[in-house]
Order: structure tokens, then C-alpha cells, then sequence
């Protein structure tokens, strides 16, 4: 086990046609659908809390959940929602919280700056 929580965030309807709509499918290409998009999600990471402790956190940290969720798609800040209310936010998103985390690699977790670091230094 690790000492972390987890929150998974899934496109709900909204979500789905604002991306459709931000990204509008060519004449060959197929609107997205929320299986596809929700086929690959985020998993954010957040301080080792039980369920409701990171329900807790969630109703403050929001705002930098949705922005994020967002800027993968648009960093056009004028074709986000304008309204980015918890409750838009819960429109948007179905929230997965999940307090146990087990690691079954058995090896020290690194950032991505660290493996970035690593690759730089071999092609040198």
C-alpha cells in the first residue's frame, strides 16, 4: 500500500459535447463518445484520506481539477465554460474517490521530471 487517495474523474454528457463542440470531427472522422473518452482517464493522486475526507478535499480543490480537465483539451480559455461552479462541476463529471491505493511494482515511484531527466542524460 502507498499513502495516497485517489480521484478519477469521468466525462459525463456536458463534458462530452464541450469537447465535441472545441473539437469538431472532420467529414472522415466520428464524433467522440464518452466510452472512447472515458476509456483513459487522469488518476489524481491526493493525500492518503478515506472516502469522505477526499470529498472533502475535492469541494476545494475543484476548480484546479476542472481547469486541468479543460486545458488538455483547450488552453483557449475563452471556450471553457464560463460558469465552472462545483456544480457545473458535478454536471460535468462523474467522481470516482478511492482511499486505498496498493503498488504492486515494488519500485520507488518517480515524477516524470525525473525520468525526463534520465533520458536527457542517456542521449548525451
Amino acid at each position: 500500500m502507498i499513502n495516497r487517495g485517489a480521484v478519477l474523474l469521468r466525462y459525463k454528457k456536458p463534458m462530452v459535447e464541450w469537447v465535441n463542440a472545441t473539437h469538431p470531427a472532420g467529414e472522415d472522422e466520428e464524433v467522440l463518445t464518452a466510452e472512447e473518452l472515458n476509456s483513459d482517464r487522469t488518476l489524481y493522486l491526493v493525500d492518503d484520506r478515506d472516502a469522505e475526507e477526499i470529498e472533502s478535499w475535492l469541494g476545494l480543490n475543484f476548480a484546479q481539477l476542472f481547469e486541468t480537465e479543460l486545458e488538455d483539451w483547450s488552453e483557449d480559455e475563452d471556450q471553457w465554460p464560463a460558469d465552472r461552479s462545483l456544480e457545473v462541476f458535478f454536471e460535468y463529471f462523474e467522481v470516482e474517490c478511492h482511499g486505498l491505493i496498493i503498488d504492486t511494482v515494488g519500485e520507488p515511484i518517480e515524477s516524470m521530471d525525473d525520468y525526463a531527466d534520465d533520458v536527457e542524460e542517456s542521449d548525451e
